[in-house]
């Protein structure tokens, strides 16, 4: 542990002591976490201790049954595909916090954090707006590779913007449909190149469903863990 990860650690003994008893309970029962493997056990990173406890245990199960290392990727605002500069923000911020704290001590080893270059020419091209599906009923029916993603990308609108219906025609939502391509992609391509033995998810919904479904899809077993 570094010194600034010792200084945390301090910090959360004293005045935090939630998470303080969460990170020595996983020290203790996890030990046996130092899994380094081709194989991968996605697990969704998320600041929700009640969530962060079911992680650590069927994250360590499946780690051990399928002899795979723990893999992370961020949770709810940053499950999208996100730029350079946002990705380079949220590893600063969370290099050192409390809950980067919590997943290393249950064993996870990588935070993988999506992210695609240069695909706004392909995505003009491939998916243009006018061939968007243009109403809200063949819009939620929306598929990729006969992978059914419409009705995600329309909720996780819905639910990021806090309305209760969207022109599924404006630029604002096109804009949006982008993001959720890429991302669809980049796990497209991440599960395609790896060797994914299972994935933990908190929510089958919103940006969460593109990779739930992928994994389906891929015949990869898929776990959606709530408290």
């Amino acid at each position: 542990m570094n010194l600034f990860n010792k200084v945390v650690n301090i910090y959360l003994k004293f005045f935090n002591k939630k998470y303080y008893k969460i990170i020595q309970h996983n020290k203790k029962y996890f030990k046996n976490f130092n899994t380094i493997s081709k194989n991968k056990i996605l697990i969704e990173f998320n600041g929700w201790s009640n969530h962060q406890i079911v992680s650590s245990y069927i994250g360590n199960y499946l780690s051990k049954k399928y002899n795979a290392e723990l893999v992370a990727f961020p949770g709810y605002k940053y499950s999208a595909i996100i730029s350079f500069y946002e990705k380079f923000i949220w590893r600063f911020v969370n290099l050192f916090g409390k809950n980067v704290l919590v997943y290393k001590s249950f064993g996870v080893k990588k935070l993988l954090i999506p992210y695609k270059k240069k695909l706004e020419n392909y995505l003009n091209k491939n998916f243009p707006l006018r061939k968007i599906p243009n109403t809200k009923k063949t819009f939620i029916d929306f598929k990729i590779n006969q992978v059914k993603i419409g009705d995600a990308i329309y909720d996780s609108y819905l639910k990021e913007n806090r309305v209760g219906t969207v022109d599924v025609c404006s630029k604002k939502f096109y804009d949006h449909f982008k993001k959720n391509i890429s991302l669809f992609l980049f796990w497209d391509e991440y599960l395609k190149k790896n060797k994914v033995k299972a994935i933990c998810s908190s929510h089958s919904v919103y940006h969460y469903a593109l990779l739930v479904r992928l994994g389906i899809k891929y015949s990869i077993p898929t776990f959606v863990t709530q408290s």
